[in-house]
């Protein structure tokens, strides 16, 4: 009986345990994006466990990356409530930049979140489902 048990036991922590199914690191594994236009790649990696905080990295190698990322950058959720974030990270200028944006937002789970950035010679968009 209790081989049976300690089997079972085991087969159910292999399925994902208590999460219904769902591993936990799915849950809490980064959704990273990446978008690109008019000589720009946009890198974005959202973590659910700080989920009003995006990683955000800008390359290029044809434009110059001397926009105000906080002021042309907004996040959109599915009802359509928007808000700009904070940029704290590289100076603007040059072809590459990289930093976070953090946002005074709570996603919730299911949410569709819409990341826009602006200021570029072409707007970039990248969006996710929140965990």
């Amino acid at each position: 009986m209790i081989l049976v048990l300690l089997s079972l036991f085991v087969f159910v922590s292999a399925c994902g345990g208590s999460s219904g199914g769902v591993p936990d690191d799915e849950q809490t594994a980064p959704v990273l994006r990446s978008g690109e236009a008019g000589g720009v790649a946009v890198t974005v990696m959202f973590n659910p466990v700080s989920p009003s905080i995006v990683d955000v990295t800008f390359d290029t190698h044809t434009v110059d990356l001397s926009f105000d990322v906080a002021a042309t950058s907004t996040l959109t959720v599915d009802d359509g409530r928007a808000w700009t974030g904070v940029w704290e990270g590289d100076e603007p200028g040059g072809h590459h930049l990289k930093g976070s944006l953090a946002f005074p937002v709570v996603p919730i789970s299911g949410e569709t979140m819409t990341l826009t950035f602006g200021g570029l010679p072409e707007s970039i968009t990248l969006t996710w489902t929140v965990p």
